[in-house]
């Protein structure tokens, strides 16, 4: 990060799942890049899956450690991975209390996926859902992130390159030849 540049105060919230994995592994990027990285996970440690778990273990070999806690502190940027796609019902317990902190803050909230809340299918809010600034989605996106329901809460959203072969895209009938070749990010409208 150049010195001319702010450190920013980034939080991230991680759940137990395949989101919170995601979440933890960009925690661990941005604090390799200077970022002051605070972690806010929604269930204790030894509830996170296999993958999250990894995640998490390697971020506290390098000094960073997690807090379970219901609130979000001062932060210039939340990264959101509490839920994905396993939602099922409405959003509850420390996520529901988490999503309400990160909403009423001030920060440039980025989601991994699919903002917390939203039903990746329909879009529909299963109860209150975050309100992003924008989605980072792997590979392909979540049908229900363009629905009408979800366009308030998804921001904009870009669909990151993670190397799947050309042949599994053309075993789906999808052409995505181009759509990485300028960068592996790409902002979908």
């Amino acid at each position: 990060m150049p010195a001319e540049q702010q450190v920013k105060k980034i939080t991230v919230l991680a759940g137990k799942g395949g989101n919170g994995g995601s979440a933890l592994a960009a925690a661990r990027h941005l604090h390799n890049s200077g970022a002051d990285i605070s972690l806010v996970l929604s269930a204790p440690a030894q509830e996170l899956t296999i993958a999250s778990a990894r995640q998490l273990d390697i971020l506290q070999r390098i000094g960073l450690t997690a807090d379970v806690t219901d609130s979000v502190t001062d932060s210039d940027i939340i990264i959101d991975g509490l839920i994905g796609y396993s939602l099922q019902g409405d959003v509850r317990g420390r996520s529901l209390a988490l999503i309400e902190s990160a909403n009423s803050s001030d920060a440039l909230m980025i989601s991994c996926d699919i903002p917390s809340g939203l039903d990746p299918d329909t879009g529909t809010v299963k109860g209150t859902a975050i309100e992003s600034d924008a989605t980072v989605t792997v590979a392909l996106p979540y049908h229900g992130l363009f629905t009408a329901k979800a366009r308030e809460y998804t921001g904009r959203i870009f669909v990151a390159d993670v190397s799947v072969p050309q042949s599994v895209w053309r075993q789906m009938h999808i052409s995505v030849q181009d759509l990485f070749s300028l960068s592996s990010v790409v902002e979908v409208l």
